[in-house]
């Protein structure tokens, strides 16, 4: 039986490029370490069918990591294939355990810029919001105005009357309103998604305030070295930000940093920053001794992520041959990630999701069918692998509340 990807998506190595890349944090020379030559250009685009899923205009991941200020970006990024403007369907607020871990980051963030009432009428602005579901629940908990600024058709699709009130422009930052009244400007989970992420902080910045606070959040990239996370790994993300590298760009575009912190079973990074005043220094601090620790780290990298591979690639051909089924559970980039590197086909019956919008959709790629939960229980499978280990004891009690009780297995846990 087959293993090798569906459609022609192929893996492996590719020619080096014919210059050395450059770093889009520094401008430092890279040095490539992890190439895909054809991958999903999108991942969370809804897909209406098996060959539409399949015939995603191709992407290719060309990864580098800078030795100077510690970024990781892809050198093959290609924004015009990742328009997510219509069909883009990404919230994970169906999740129970989501939404508590976001009440307890949005009751941090309202301790810290709005304890005293600063935050209460005031405008927030949220870049990148997506849904607007995290701008609502920060709105509402400090009772604040809202604006959220996202291309995606799927913008606003929460309770306008959250707090003081919502809105939102779908439109790209540099085509939105300035925010100059803005008594807060968060930006979440867009950064890694931008090719020049110090031009867009700098616009960011430049719309905003001096004084006013930032707080931007990406995912960690130390933390996808350590785990050998190739599933996290996809054309959408041009970035991956370990902690050093998320601060040189915020200080590159005119953000002073007051600190970062790891949240979301430290797999994301946030930074708190406020915009610089005018005429503030606009250059990286110095490289500090952790950056030099990089390099090793990438070689364990690569090690850990063909052991990741082997593992997970041998226990579903293992179930599929036994004549169980195998099912991935959270169909988002973490399955497209998974699905395309791993090369499985039919070996993996479905992906499983509890998010409505995107049932009887198709994974960008390979063409996997998305079920419910309902669906699930009655395949019987007689292995689950779940995308994030954050959800997995809630994924166990969805199941067993079906009757259904697979071997539950999680990447990176």
């Amino acid at each position: 039986m087959s293993h090798a990807p569906q459609q022609g998506w192929e893996l492996g190595a590719a020619e080096p490029p014919k210059e050395p890349p450059r770093c889009p944090g520094c401008e430092d020379q890279g040095r490539p370490f992890w190439t895909l030559p054809r991958v999903p250009s999108t991942s969370n685009v809804l897909h209406a069918s098996a060959a539409e899923a399949r015939a995603v205009r191709p992407g290719r991941l060309e990864l580098a990591w800078c030795g100077t200020c510690g970024l990781i970006w892809n050198a093959a990024f290609d924004a015009a294939l990742t328009d997510t403007r219509e069909g883009y369907e990404e919230t994970q607020a169906h999740s129970p355990t989501f939404r508590a871990w976001l009440e307890g980051f949005v009751a941090g963030l309202h301790d810290r810029y709005g304890r005293h009432d600063e935050l209460a009428g005031a405008l927030v602005v949220d870049v990148g919001c997506g849904r607007g579901d995290f701008l609502a629940a920060l709105c509402s908990r400090a009772q604040s105005r809202g604006l959220g600024i996202d291309p995606s058709s799927t913008a606003g699709r929460v309770a306008l009357e959250s707090g003081a009130g919502l809105a939102f422009e779908q439109r790209e930052l540099e085509e939105a309103s300035a925010f100059g009244e803005a008594a807060l400007v968060t930006c979440r989970h867009t950064l890694e998604h931008v090719a020049d992420p110090v031009s867009f902080l700098s616009e960011l910045a430049r719309r905003s305030a001096p004084g006013c606070p930032v707080v931007l959040e990406v995912p960690d990239a130390e933390r996808i070295l350590r785990e050998g996370a190739f599933w996290d790994l996809y054309h959408e993300h041009a970035q991956y930000f370990t902690a050093r590298s998320l601060e040189s760009v915020a200080q590159r575009a005119g953000l002073e940093v007051m600190g970062i912190e790891r949240v979301y079973g430290d797999q994301n990074l946030v930074l708190h920053a406020r915009v610089a005043g005018p005429g503030a220094a606009r250059e990286a601090v110095p490289c500090p001794a952790e950056d030099a620790s990089l390099g090793p780290q990438v070689e364990a990298f690569l090690d850990c992520a063909r052991t990741e591979l082997q593992a997970a690639q041998g226990q579903i051909v293992e179930t599929h041959r036994s004549g169980q089924r195998a099912l991935l559970w959270g169909a988002g980039s973490k399955a497209t990630g998974f699905l395309v590197t791993s090369g499985l086909g039919e070996e993996v019956s479905a992906v499983v999701d509890i998010n409505p919008d995107k049932q009887g959709s198709f994974v960008a790629g390979t063409g996997h069918p998305v079920i419910d939960p309902d669906a699930a229980a009655a395949l019987d499978p007689g292995l689950v692998v779940v995308m994030n280990p954050l959800y997995l004891e809630e994924i166990r009690a969805d199941l067993a509340s079906r009757g259904s009780r697979p071997r539950l297995v999680a990447l990176g846990g």
